[in-house]
């Protein structure tokens, strides 16, 4: 259970600083970082992704805590989630190959690098999801 913490709670820090990233340049737009465009596809306004994505990482802690304590209601095996979790995480990340692909076909201009940030913090995301997913289907990982 721990190796899982591991892993995802270093997923969770990357999703932890793209979060805080992106609130940096919405409140201070400091020049080192890319322009606040470049951080969301626009599909739901700053106002309401800031919420969801603090939630997120909410979610995100909880798992990291029950799983590091091995104490709590997520430490249980559940293999039927952990297949749908699987099946999820999939879907997603290879929505996301899809986004960027038609992204890079429909919008020339903005190869190789535009719509980049979302995409790759989905991916992360996507990538979370499988691992709980191995949790969950208490498959171990070879270290």
């Amino acid at each position: 259970m721990k190796q899982h913490a591991i892993i995802l709670g270093i997923l969770a820090l990357a999703f932890f600083c793209r979060v805080i990233g992106q609130l940096w340049v919405v409140l201070d737009s400091p020049e080192f970082l890319p322009p606040a465009e470049e951080w969301q596809s626009g599909l739901i306004p700053y106002s309401l992704l800031l919420p969801a994505q603090v939630c997120i990482l909410i979610f995100q802690l909880v798992v990291f805590l029950q799983l590091w304590m091995q104490s709590g209601p997520l430490t249980t095996p559940r293999p039927s989630l952990g297949r749908f979790l699987k099946f999820s995480s999939l879907v997603y990340f290879l929505a996301m190959i899809v986004r960027y692909a038609l992204t890079m076909y429909l919008y020339p201009d903005m190869r190789w690098l535009g719509d980049i940030i979302p995409v790759s913090f989905h991916c992360v995301l996507a990538l979370y999801i499988y691992v709980l997913s191995l949790h969950f289907r208490r498959i171990i990982l070879k270290t």
